[in-house]
């Protein structure tokens, strides 16, 4: 995804407020920092879980724990995202 920051919405101003955490997956390759923006490097261990698997099982009620992190379970819930799921 950030190979595509030059197309969202304000991206000059939104590159002045934020860090940028860029997250290296096993099998992808390493592009280079976007230009202008402040960017953490993370590196995962390579998971066989897709975006769609995790939006699908949070959808149905089933559990993400160990594919997704605590805080973020915790913000999905907060927030209510992904309706019906949890």
């Amino acid at each position: 995804m950030a190979a595509e920051l030059a197309t969202w919405h304000d991206v000059t101003a939104l590159a002045t407020l934020v860090t940028l955490v860029v997250v290296d997956r096993g099998g992808v390759e390493r592009g280079s920092d976007p230009p202008g923006w402040n960017v953490e490097r993370l590196r995962i261990p390579a998971l066989d879980v897709s975006s769609s698997e995790l939006r699908d099982r949070l959808a149905t009620g089933r559990s993400v724990d160990f594919l997704v992190p605590g805080p973020a379970i915790l913000c999905i819930d907060r927030l209510g995202l992904y309706a019906g799921g949890r």
